[in-house]
């Protein structure tokens, strides 16, 4: 089988730390995550990973984001 075994994490040592890090975060900090909310929780993970390659535009994107949100209520957060 391809990219079975010990090979396989060779071809792509990326993808396995990703799927990791992913697990260690959904079991660690997002434990008890639903699988309504798994979504989000997959979104923001991939928008904090990639935002660790944007550290020269950190404060530009924190500042169009606050501006550009919109405000979530409770009931929101609870439906």
């Amino acid at each position: 089988m391809i990219g079975s075994g010990s090979k396989g994490t060779d071809n792509l040592p990326w993808g396995h730390l990703l799927i990791t890090n992913i697990k260690l975060s959904i079991r660690g900090v997002y434990r008890g995550v639903s699988h309504k909310h798994l979504q989000i929780y997959l979104t923001e993970f991939c928008y904090l990973l990639n935002r660790s390659f944007w550290e020269g535009q950190i404060f530009d994107r924190l500042l169009y984001s606050c501006t550009m949100a919109t405000t979530v209520t409770y009931a929101k957060l609870t439906q």
